[in-house]
């Protein structure tokens, strides 16, 4: 007749696995607020890159527009202008990429990541607080399991057959709801994982599909 209460559960005990999944989805939001304050320094860059090149531009147009009235240059002049309509196409695409990567990346993950805090931080209380129960069930159905297996053993050596088989039914159908009760306990815990397992994922899979819009304009077609 063996013992299922197991004085040493606890919630910690339950938990470890989600309790390392959290840290690890903790400790990622120094890195989502890195990227971001990196992303603005970036885009600021830009913006600088793109006001010098306007400017090129500018002075490249008054070039061509010299060109086209000079007496016997007009053919370079107009080749000149193609150049600078070539390279006012140029100034937009950078225009519209940096717009991109503000608009659908920098932005909606300032917002976001502020999201993903409040998510995990409630994530964690839910599951703590429903392991802390599990585990006051637990322990409460395990004392009475043991002391109905002591009482079936006392019985038994007194020689009351009747009243042990009573104290032995008893202590099978405890036996058979601590195990149900850790079972359960058990099962929440897979699905507490698999939800922080699928939130963090979404973070991932979230950024990825914002630079997915970013390279519609990507600096490589500039």
């Amino acid at each position: 007749m063996s013992e299922v209460y197991d004085k040493d559960v606890s919630a910690s005990a339950i938990g470890d696995t989600f309790g390392r999944i959290v840290e690890h989805m903790k400790t990622s939001f120094p890195l989502w607020e890195e990227f971001l304050s990196r992303g603005v320094r970036l885009q600021k860059q830009y913006e600088q890159t793109i006001t010098a090149f306007s400017s090129f531009v500018e002075g490249f147009a008054k070039i061509s527009e010299h060109a086209v009235r000079s007496k016997g240059s007009f053919e370079v002049g107009a080749s000149l202008t193609n150049l600078v309509t070539w390279q006012r196409g140029l100034e937009q695409k950078m225009r519209d990429s940096v717009m991109s990567l503000y608009s659908n990346v920098l932005v909606p993950l300032n917002v976001k990541v502020e999201d993903w805090k409040k998510t995990t931080t409630q994530l964690k209380r839910e599951h703590d607080r429903e392991v802390q129960k599990a585990v006051e069930d637990i322990k409460e159905s395990g004392k009475m399991t043991m002391k109905t297996q002591l009482s079936v053993k006392k019985a038994e050596k007194k020689d009351n057959t009747f009243k042990a088989n009573e104290k032995r039914k008893r202590y099978e159908r405890l036996y058979q709801e601590t195990n149900n009760l850790i079972q359960l306990a058990e099962s929440r815990e897979r699905m507490y994982i698999s939800r922080a397992i699928v939130e963090e994922r979404l973070w991932f899979c979230g950024l990825a599909n914002a630079f997915k819009l970013v390279m519609c304009h990507p600096p490589t077609h500039w």
